[in-house]
């Protein structure tokens, strides 16, 4: 039968129209279109009647979408194939639509299988990419299942309990030192995607390095990367290296670094915490000398002197060589914070043993006797 450009598979042939039509009658009653409408009695039976073989609605379901979706692809390809070469020719014969329909699917349908797995593999990859690094894959797999499985995000209570890391029992400090920086990197380099970086998050940065104990890294890191991200440290950068230092025992490094660094580069003064390590560490190796140049210098550059917990190893050195009154202590960082506790333990501290307490329980016990 010839039709003009332009006609419907209806105007080419009425039966085979039909029969399109009844394909997609069979396919309305498919375990899938079932299990859409809710009509799981049919469903069951269906598969009571295949046997133990047949696979679960889950695989059904699944199988047959993806079937679905490359079966409306090859016919949608081959409508628009035919519509064509109506367009070109100006006829076409209702066998010849019969008889290419089964070799066009024969040739088309590994090239889309191969699309959709394509697809597929992407959208895992790009999943996959935006996880913390280090993930293990099953855990990956259930947050793919816990969003595919809610039509908005998932809740914390679903999300909290696949994220949760247990330590592994051979855990050390190593090991927990190269953990805590990976999840540093992978913070920074998220906020580097979305241009959150600022002088803040730089610090915390650097505070994970610095804690590491890797003072080359650190070094860099505070002399480099600030630069690089048009930054400048600030004195709470300044005193991350000071304390990292002075806890690694580099003290002349600690002090070359205050000099030639904070004062000289930048122009500026370490901040009263910084002051308070260097004091602490002098005090608590018995360098009463550097620790009150130190503490002078603290005195003249901020007004007052650092906390009380820098300050009492130099309060105990003093008091136990009798300088208060030589170096002027007092004056120079105030009143002792504890002395009264002091006082009070040495000259009006009460005797608690049964000892001491006898008077007292004597002259109770007469006064219970009189009345």
């Amino acid at each position: 039968q010839d039709l003009d450009a332009g006609s419907t598979m209806d105007d080419i042939d009425p039966e085979l129209a039909a029969m399109f039509h009844e394909e997609e009658e069979e396919d309305k009653m498919t375990p899938l279109a079932l299990g859409q409408s809710g009509n799981y009695d049919d469903l069951n039976d269906e598969r009571h009647l295949l046997g133990n073989s047949t696979p679960s609605f889950e695989n059904t379901l699944s199988a047959k979408t993806t079937d679905t979706t490359i079966q409306s692809d090859l016919d949608g390809i081959y409508l628009e194939e035919v519509t064509s070469v109506v367009n070109e020719s100006g006829s076409l014969s209702a066998l010849t639509v019969s008889e290419n329909k089964d070799s066009f699917v024969d040739e088309n349908i590994y090239s889309l299988t191969k699309r959709v797995d394509e697809e597929d593999e992407y959208e895992l990859d790009e999943f996959e990419k935006a996880m913390p690094p280090g993930l293990p894959q099953p855990r990956i797999d259930k947050l793919r299942k816990a969003f595919e499985s809610n039509l908005a995000e998932p809740s914390m209570l679903e999300l909290i309990p696949i994220l949760r890391e247990n330590m592994p029992e051979d855990a050390g400090l190593h090991w927990l030192q190269k953990k805590n920086l990976q999840n540093a990197y992978f913070v920074m380099e998220k906020a580097e995607e979305e241009g959150l970086v600022d002088t803040r998050l730089m610090n915390n940065m650097l505070k994970v390095i610095a804690n590491a104990n890797f003072i080359g890294k650190a070094l860099s890191y505070h002399e480099v990367q600030y630069q690089l991200r048009g930054l400048e440290p600030d004195s709470l950068s300044d005193r991350v290296i000071i304390e990292m230092l002075v806890r690694n025992k580099r003290l002349s490094r600690a002090l070359e670094f205050k000099e030639k660094i904070i004062e000289q580069q930048y122009g500026r003064y370490l901040d009263l915490h910084g002051y308070g390590s260097l004091v602490e560490y002098y005090g608590k190796h018995h360098q009463l000398g550097s620790a009150l140049l130190i503490l002078k210098e603290c005195i003249d550059v901020h007004g007052y002197p650092p906390n009380e917990s820098a300050l009492s190893k130099i309060r105990l050195m003093c008091r136990q060589r009798n300088l208060e009154q030589e170096v002027n202590l007092e004056a120079m960082i105030g009143k002792d914070p504890l002395a009264w506790l002091r006082h009070g333990e040495a000259n009006l501290k009460r005797e608690m043993s049964r000892k001491g307490r006898r008077q007292v329980v004597a002259i109770r016990n007469k006064t219970l006797q009189r009345l």
